[in-house]
């Protein structure tokens, strides 16, 4: 979840002073985000926001740009994963194995057998709760507040709760 704070961060300075590192830099958290085995796949929900300009319009040229720069990001993650791995497990393309693919999407999407007595069960059952008041503040927020590239913000909690639901 730090990792996942940390991107979000970004994002909200991207918003603020765009600099083409800081979309190379939120290219390479996502990757390692990704990686770590975390819920890191909802942090693409943060690039359709990148894809309009602070007074909300769509603009296809500078969302292409944004988009080839992070996804340039990846690739730097990527390659930085493969310099680990060349130094650690002598074999570089380790990580680009399918069968590593393969263990990291089962891991992350396999069935979890849970206690019933521990602490994330128990928030999952005031979750939706906590998820109507949150959606309440969200409509409650008005529009000169509240931009698209805001907006999208209000989608990764959701994201967070699906994917705790896969099974």
């Amino acid at each position: 979840m730090f990792m996942i704070m940390a991107a979000l961060s970004l994002y909200l300075l991207i918003l603020t002073r765009e600099r083409w590192w800081l979309l190379l830099l939120l290219g390479v958290l996502s990757f390692l985000t990704f990686k770590g085995k975390e819920t890191g796949i909802v942090l693409t929900l943060l690039w359709v926001g990148l894809a309009f300009e602070a007074d909300g319009t769509f603009n296809l040229r500078r969302c292409c740009r944004r988009l080839g720069i992070i996804c340039t990001g990846v690739l730097i993650g990527q390659a930085g994963l493969m310099v680990l791995d060349a130094a650690y497990l002598k074999d570089a393309l380790f990580s680009l194995r399918p069968s590593s693919w393969q263990a990291l999407l089962k891991f992350n999407f396999r069935e979890f057998q849970r206690d019933p007595r521990n602490w994330f069960s128990a928030i999952m059952d005031i979750m939706p709760a906590a998820f109507l008041l949150y959606w309440i503040s969200a409509a409650k927020a008005r529009k000169d507040l509240l931009k698209i590239r805001q907006a999208v913000i209000w989608l990764l909690p959701l994201g967070l709760f699906s994917s705790s639901q896969l099974p």
